[in-house]
């Protein structure tokens, strides 16, 4: 009789360990966040949603936009800038405006934020407190 008591007790031990160790594989990976929150990862934004479907839902990190030169995180808020580090326009004024690499921009947390590309036969200009392209 007392050997069917430890074969249950080990059993049993199994059995929970079994079960920890499924729970930790499927909550291992989870990429959870709070809602509203904004991240850069991997060249891209990403924002925190909750798709309310399915077993597994919840807030988790979903890509908004790639960058094709680079995300930068600033006051909780994440935008595609076009420089990997901060230009001296923009960081002397927040609310510059500028041609960066011949292609009117504006700047936002110190790095500079390019608009449309100016058409072939016209070059970016700044007149008036606006970039132009003339």
């Amino acid at each position: 009789m007392a050997h069917i008591g430890r074969r249950i007790a080990r059993n049993c031990q199994i059995l929970a360990i079994a079960v920890l160790a499924l729970a930790t594989l499927f909550t291992s990976g989870c990429d959870e966040c709070d809602q509203g929150q904004w991240a850069c990862r991997d060249g891209a934004t990403f924002q925190c949603v909750d798709d309310g479907d399915g077993p597994f839902n919840g807030w988790h990190w979903v890509p908004q936009a790639g960058c094709t030169v680079a995300c930068h995180e600033a006051g909780g808020q994440t935008r595609c800038v076009d420089s990997r580090e901060p230009v001296p326009e923009c960081t002397s004024d927040a609310d510059a405006v500028l041609c960066f690499e011949g292609v009117p921009s504006g700047c936002w947390d110190g790095y500079p934020v390019k608009g449309r590309s100016c058409e072939t036969g016209l070059a970016c200009e700044v007149v008036g407190g606006e970039a132009l392209c003339q």
